[in-house]
């Protein structure tokens, strides 16, 4: 076996140590991008996960601010009212 352009194959002959010593750095470099891989999809579905959590924690929080927006039209109108019988109490003498 031989290396390199055909051309020049002669001037560089691979061993066969060379090549089996590429060959187990091909599959350390193939156990180390497996093992990347299943920490990544685990990270994936971490993500995911929380995720669906923030979703529901927005749910309720829009929920709450639904409450708050009719409660503060409530106080608004109570205002409105106080300001009203303000303005006729000040009115009489």
């Amino acid at each position: 076996m031989t290396v390199g352009l055909p051309q020049y194959a002669g001037d560089m002959p691979a061993t066969e140590a060379q090549v089996d010593s590429i060959k187990q750095d091909i599959r350390a470099l193939s156990d180390t991008v497996s093992e990347i891989l299943v920490t990544v999809n685990g990270l994936v579905v971490t993500v995911k996960d929380h995720g669906r959590r923030l979703d529901k924690v927005e749910n309720r929080l829009d929920k709450i601010d639904d409450r708050f927006d009719k409660v503060d039209r409530r106080l608004g109108s109570m205002d409105s009212a106080i300001h009203e019988i303000l303005t006729l109490v000040r009115r009489e003498p």
